[in-house]
């Protein structure tokens, strides 16, 4: 799926561009998705967010303001960093960040209450601080 909208809200967004030849060859296609002034405020109501296969993208403070957000897919973006922001989306249930050059798990992370699912496989981890291995302990499933 691409966009998914119930009772006339976007419900979920899908930015998986990989497989879609026309906006590979025309990246100015995908830039003008991201050229709106904070176009994430205008999704308040999102639950599923899957942005993924972005190279060397962003992700905006302006995240945080997905307050219903319940699944976010950031996989295969070769994301360096999280933004603090991030750990502000208290209803947030799955949370996929594999595949990315992150070289930490930020302990802000333990700001997820909801979360049950976390995926930060295949990424540059090292050291775990204590509450982050005693927080990924409660989580029904995670991959390191």
């Amino acid at each position: 799926f691409w966009l998914t909208i119930k009772k006339k809200h976007i419900e979920a967004l899908s930015f998986n561009f990989f497989n879609w030849r026309y906006l590979k060859q025309n990246p100015s296609m995908f830039d003008s998705i991201f050229n709106l002034q904070d176009p994430i405020v205008y999704l308040n109501l999102l639950r599923k967010f899957h942005l993924s296969h972005i190279k060397d993208i962003t992700i905006p403070a302006s995240l945080s303001l997905l307050r219903n957000l319940k699944k976010l897919n950031l996989s295969k973006n070769n994301l360096r960093f999280l933004p603090k922001s991030m750990f502000f989306l208290s209803k947030l249930k799955f949370l996929d960040l594999s595949y990315n050059m992150l070289s930490e798990i930020p302990v802000e992370i333990t700001n997820l209450k909801f979360l049950n699912t976390l995926r930060i496989h295949n990424n540059q981890i090292g050291k775990i601080p204590r509450v982050v291995t005693t927080y990924l302990d409660k989580l029904s499933s995670y991959k390191i």
